[in-house]
């Protein structure tokens, strides 16, 4: 059996009853009375030379055509991988079946396969597929369903197919490392980080060219008699609305109308009697008119003698407005929030502590390793299949009883079990989906966490055990006022008021929903009180945090599947701030000159979300496909295709790469410079700063402050 690190195989062992004291290199158990060896990787164990390395070995080697591509992408190990490479090797030989138990997703299947395809191992395989967490119930339930191999192989073939058309995107990186003359080290491309490094830049480039504009709005105070309330005009906060009042001829004609009719609220004399036979209403300013115009008088003369008389105190004022009133009320409900996703998560914790999405992630990961919450990279806020009314479920409510935190809430979860009836996802049979993060059924051990760790932990809890609370249940008014001015320019306001009527999941933990009580109108007369005019000027988005890019990448595109997947968006933030495109000011993320210089020299294809979308959307498609043949053949498509565009880049560029000089930049420090700083990395137990193979200055600076 073969785990993708070290604490899993761990989890697993102490969920299986293997003797497993300070392991160091595997564990020794039985499944189904045959022998069995748990062992471990860590992490990736074999990939591709990574940019710098490739950079490196094509300079020296008098700078060769980068066309055609090579496809020599053969998967190489470091010196640290040797001895867990040494180990798997020698336990293959002794094998005679193999199961994979590396996390379920496509980088866990592809650390195993190609651990097995480099040593060309061709024995049995099976799958265990931990997707509900690494609890005891969880690897035990998953260790009696093993699956087999064409269940998940796909994934596999998904992961070949990313990683080759990544190795093509290092040629890539060469030709323009090349063609910016090897300033500031290497130039990075990539189909994940150069369309995330655009929604950075493009950010930054709407605050900087973004002027503030001038738009009003307008506050009501209205009247009951018994009660004031208040209402806006128009209602959005923003200048981009169609009715946003930003035109000073329009925004004049509408104060002077509300003025005079907020003046004549004032006089309150009552109408001449009312001839015989005629209407009892009180006159609008069109009636008043055919009454005086009936008398021989004209209609110019007309309007002028009401406005005489309304001088005079006799009359109300003649240009009336008209308003309507209408009250509705509803009972909406409002269901509870659904269990955490990664992305999710990562919302709260940005707020609670200021976290990076990699120091997140850590914290994430740490709890998931414990064995106290389900798989974390999940884009999923479902339940997982049958989970709803399960004894798994029943067992993670009884530990939560047990915290403090959760007694109450979670003994009435226990109680009203029966009544919990929650819309799962539609689709539930393909094995790759990955469901929410909720907790496991293991008693958590909050003693081992630290604050922010007990933190996150807590917060997982509390989304799980509010989504399992009933929808609550509301009473709604909405009052929609209607004022036509005598221009015939019509203002619509709407007031709504809300209280709960019956609390539902508001009650597990107080409540979120704003309550005002409704306005009573019975009897009553609405008028304005007065009104109020509001200076406010646009504003620019703000600058992205790791969480709002993250939620960027994981909506962009036209399709559903976003920029890069949950597992890698957290890295591809780090990677580009270690390559200098972007930096952290604060908790925001801001793009540097070398970052927006990139995105200007790069085709649009290169930068755009649509085009990674797609890359996830086919990959999808390859992990989807149970037959292997069929896998194997779309992801042959998909390379060649990828191949097919870079390539054609590349020769658009290769001719302009004639003026660079072919011989080493000086801005590269020496090999000896490197093996120094090395050496003294070593000695001093410091820590190597980034780019201190392909910058000079770097690297002669550490040397520098530590020789």
């Amino acid at each position: 059996m073969l785990a993708e690190k070290r604490s899993q195989a761990i989890k697993i062992a102490e969920a299986m009853g293997w003797p497993c004291i300070r392991p160091q290199t595997k564990i020794n158990g039985t499944l189904n009375e045959q022998p069995l060896t748990l062992t471990w990787a860590a992490g990736h164990l074999l990939e591709y030379a990574p940019v710098e390395r490739m950079t490196q070995i094509t300079k020296i080697v008098s700078e060769p055509e980068l066309v055609p591509l090579s496809d020599g992408n053969q998967y190489t190990g470091s010196r640290k991988a040797s001895s867990y490479l040494g180990t798997i090797q020698r336990l293959l030989k002794q094998s005679e079946e193999i199961i994979i138990a590396t996390d379920p997703d496509r980088e866990g299947e592809a650390i195993a396969y190609n651990i097995i395809n480099y040593f060309e191992c061709v024995l049995p395989i099976q799958r265990l597929w931990l997707t509900e967490g690494l609890s005891r119930s969880a690897i035990c339930k998953a260790i009696e369903h093993l699956l087999p191999t064409h269940k998940t192989k796909s994934l596999y073939r998904a992961s070949q197919a990313r990683s080759h058309s990544d190795w093509y995107f290092i040629f890539l990186s060469i030709g323009y490392t090349r063609l910016n003359r090897y300033e500031n080290g290497v130039t990075s491309v990539g189909r994940v980080q150069t369309p995330t490094l655009n929604l950075v830049v493009q950010r930054d480039q709407e605050i900087r060219k973004h002027h503030a504009k001038a738009y009003y709005q307008i506050k009501f105070t209205f009247d009951t008699g018994e009660e004031c309330f208040n209402c806006r005009y128009p209602p959005m906060n923003s200048g981009n609305d169609d009715t946003t009042l930003d035109d000073p001829v329009q925004l004049h004609l509408i104060l002077s109308a509300l003025k005079q009719v907020n003046e004549a609220d004032v006089v309150e004399q009552p109408t001449t009697t009312p001839i015989e036979g005629e209407s009892t209403q009180p006159h609008s300013l069109s009636s008043l008119q055919k009454r005086l115009t009936l008398e021989a008088q004209s209609i110019h003369k007309s309007q002028k003698s009401a406005e005489q008389l309304y001088r005079k105190g006799l009359i109300s004022y003649p240009r009336t407005v008209q308003q309507k009133t209408t009250i509705s009320t509803d009972h909406p409900t409002v269901s509870p929030p659904k269990p955490h996703s990664l992305v999710s998560l990562h919302g709260v914790l940005q707020q609670q502590f200021s976290h990076t999405a990699n120091r997140s992630n850590q914290l994430i990961q740490r709890l998931y390793d414990l064995g106290m919450i389900s798989y974390p990279r999940t884009p999923s806020q479902e339940f997982p299949p049958g989970h709803i009314h399960s004894s798994e479920q029943q067992e993670i409510l009884k530990n939560l009883s047990q915290v403090p935190e959760f007694s109450t809430q979670a003994k009435r979860c226990r109680n009203q079990s029966n009544d919990i009836h929650l819309p799962l996802s539609d689709d539930h049979s393909h094995t790759t989906a990955h469901w929410a993060i909720i907790p496991t059924s293991r008693p958590p051990q909050l003693q081992l966490l630290t604050h922010r760790e007990r933190s996150a932990y807590l917060e997982v809890c509390r989304r799980y055990l509010q989504a399992l609370y009933p929808s609550a249940t509301l009473n709604q008014q909405i009052l929609q006022i209607t004022i036509t001015l005598p221009t015939g320019k019509e203002i619509n306001l709407s007031h709504q008021s809300t209280q709960i009527k019956e609390p539902g999941w508001t009650a597990a933990f107080g409540h979120s929903i704003d309550e005002q009580p409704p306005i009573n109108l019975r009897g009553t007369q609405l008028k304005i009180n007065q009104f109020k005019l509001i200076r406010k000027q646009t504003e620019p988005s703000p600058r992205h945090n790791d969480y709002t890019l993250l939620l960027a990448m994981e909506q962009a595109g036209k399709h559903s599947t976003g920029i890069g997947t949950p597992a890698t968006r957290a890295d591809t933030i780090e990677l580009l701030i270690k390559r200098g495109y972007i930096r952290r000011i604060g908790t925001s993320l801001q793009s540097t000159m070398r970052g927006a210089s990139l995105i200007q020299q790069v085709p649009a294809w290169l930068r755009s979300p649509n085009t990674t979308s797609q890359w996830e959307g086919l990959l999808n498609q390859i992990a989807s496909t149970e037959s292997d043949k069929t896998a194997i053949e779309v992801r042959n498509q998909f390379i060649s295709q990828q191949k097919k565009k870079i390539t054609q880049l590349l020769e658009r560029i290769q001719p302009l790469l004639s003026s660079v000089k072919q011989s080493q930049p000086s801005n590269f420090p020496s090999e000896k410079m490197v093996r120094y700083t090395e050496i003294l990395s070593r000695r001093k137990r410091v820590r190597l700063p980034d780019q201190y193979k392909t910058d000079w200055k770097i690297c002669r600076e550490f040397i520098e402050n530590h020789k």
